[in-house]
């Protein structure tokens, strides 16, 4: 028998969060920081539903994100915190967070929200950890889109066709295509439904994959030159320094996608890519073929995810980095 995920919005914990949207008059929308299509997507989907209920909405991001997303916001309702929406936040009713669920990924905004006392909870599909604010989790769903759609059917909001492309948008980014899907025929009901209700599936392919601009593919092949292969072929691995970012320009964006070129290699089976961070850290993707989790390695770094796609952040140097992680990938009991 087929299992109805969106059964979720009737626990406990569905039924609190929707009773405290459903109360709130001034909302505060955010997602992770380095926000990728999904969290985009989750936020501006879930503004336009807010605003036509007669709420007071705001989107308000920790980091910019990636003007290749541009598409995701055409309004411009996404802004970016600074201190002058402290005030802002502070005379919300509460902030909601989209695909994330804990403090340090949600950024600066969740520590002004936590100093005026303000309620923040999440809305997301990754799993629960000890450091996650209230709210619904549940990581049975491919994106945090597609719990956005669960949420505003059962708010009420009508699925016009703009609303519906963003949403399908965010589903196909996190399912790449509806190449990672968990066997679960529901995700591809809903994406049929948003098709029903207008989204431009051509047009969203096209868009997010359909073209690349020539420095990612450059990107691309000084990552694949320094790439090293382990482990019989099922460990790969890649960074990016400045020297191979230099005369590049590339954003978040592009960086992004380089672990998801590395794991597609016929034969591997978990794809670290590192690359520089801000404030000196390195920033570390992490992704897998069932059944290996890299979740786990993720968490030993203080970091976090899926089971098949976490990351994390180091204060290190690059090679610092790229030895505690690779160390630890290679004892993954499923190497053995």
């Amino acid at each position: 028998m087929k299992t109805d995920k969106f059964k979720c919005f009737d626990t406990d914990a569905g039924s609190f969060l929707i009773n405290a949207i459903q109360e709130a008059r001034k909302i505060v929308l955010v997602t992770h920081v380095g926000p990728d299509v999904d969290g985009l997507a989750c936020e501006v989907a879930a503004h336009r539903c807010l605003a036509g209920l007669g709420k007071s909405v705001m989107i308000l991001n920790s980091a910019d994100y990636s003007k290749t997303y541009s598409y995701i916001d055409p309004d411009g309702h996404i802004q970016v915190y600074s201190t002058r929406h402290v005030q802002d936040i502070a005379k919300a009713d509460m902030m909601l967070a989209l695909d994330v669920s804990e403090p340090q990924r949600i950024g600066a905004v969740f520590d002004v929200a936590r100093s005026h006392g303000i309620p923040v909870f999440a809305l997301d599909h990754h799993p629960r950890t000890e450091r996650s604010v209230p709210g619904l989790l549940d990581p049975r769903f491919s994106s945090a889109s597609e719990m956005v759609f669960g949420l505003l059917r059962r708010l009420g909001c009508p699925m016009d066709a703009q609303t519906a492309f963003t949403l399908y948008c965010g589903i196909i980014y996190d399912t790449q295509m509806f190449r990672f899907l968990k066997n679960d025929a529901q995700t591809f009901e809903v994406a049929a439904s948003l098709v029903e209700a207008g989204a431009d599936a051509d047009k969203a392919q096209q868009l997010m994959y359909g073209s690349r601009p020539v420095d990612r593919l450059k990107l691309l092949a000084r990552v694949v030159q320094r790439m090293r292969i382990e482990n019989n072929g099922r460990l790969a691995w890649s960074a990016a320094d400045q020297d191979v970012l230099h005369g590049l320009n590339v954003d978040s964006a592009d960086l992004r996608e380089m672990v998801s070129e590395i794991l597609s290699i016929d034969g591997v089976m978990v794809a670290a890519f590192f690359r520089p961070g801000s404030n000196g850290r390195v920033k570390v993707s992490l992704r897998s073929k069932p059944p290996f989790r890299v979740d786990q390695v993720a968490r030993q770094f203080n970091g976090g995810g899926h089971p098949q796609a976490s990351g994390c952040d180091l204060q290190a140097t690059m090679q610092e980095a790229v030895n505690q992680v690779l160390d630890a990938l290679r004892v993954m009991p499923e190497f053995e």
